[in-house]
């Protein structure tokens, strides 16, 4: 008999949309670092570097497909 219990699952944090837009303006705007930004608000800095990548693309700054 196995005495191993299972995990609980984790839940997934849902952030605003007013906080993703204060993070890229933050980030993309304001120029602070990214790293800097994800440590402020306690997001994952993969997550911001994403919407910030989008955000350029978005804006015209990087090539690729806008949203």
């Amino acid at each position: 008999m196995s005495t191993m219990q299972q995990q609980p699952a984790r839940t997934r944090r849902s952030f605003t949309d007013g906080l993703k837009r204060d993070a890229v303006t933050m980030a993309f705007d304001e120029g602070q670092r990214i790293v800097d930004v994800t440590r402020q608000l306690w997001v994952g800095d993969g997550t911001l570097g994403n919407r910030v990548r989008q955000e350029r693309v978005n804006r015209g700054v990087r090539a690729g497909w806008t949203i």
